[in-house]
């Protein structure tokens, strides 16, 4: 059976719109910790170290209102702001743990290339230095 791929632009395509939604500075760190269950914002502040309170703030309303996220405040004393998936961002979980697996699997990938490089680059200067000391030692004996 042939595959008929059709052209389309780049706004119309499923992939490019499911990367819109979850990209941002850090809405993948954010969605990668709420698959897991909720978190309240300090525990999110904790977790994403490096992203300004108003940072992480802008993200999660963006991923409110794109409704991935819920947010639930529960009053008291202190307001509690808790952050959850929504019934719909429920439906991201599965692609987020393939997405991480897959992000996994890349890293490995890409440090054994650079061990294999390093392995293959220190193998060069080891055998040039062992070239370099024969050739020595050449010189001397014909000296």
């Amino acid at each position: 059976m042939k595959i008929v791929r059709l052209p389309m632009r780049l706004e119309d395509c499923p992939v490019k719109t499911t990367t819109d939604v979850i990209s941002g500075k850090w809405k993948t760190l954010v969605l990668y910790y709420l698959k897991d269950g909720p978190i309240r914002f300090g525990q999110l502040k904790r977790l994403t170290q490096g992203a300004t309170h108003k940072v992480l703030t802008e993200q999660l309303r963006e991923l409110e209102e794109d409704g991935i996220v819920t947010r639930i405040e529960t009053p008291g004393k202190t307001l509690k702001v808790e952050y959850s998936l929504s019934e719909y961002g429920q439906t991201l979980a599965p692609i987020l743990g393939l997405m991480a697996k897959w992000g996994a699997g890349f890293r490995e990938r890409q440090a054994s290339q650079v061990s294999e490089a390093e392995i293959s680059a220190a193998a060069v200067t080891d055998s040039a230095a062992t070239r370099g000391a024969s050739f020595v030692h050449e010189l001397k004996r014909k000296i």
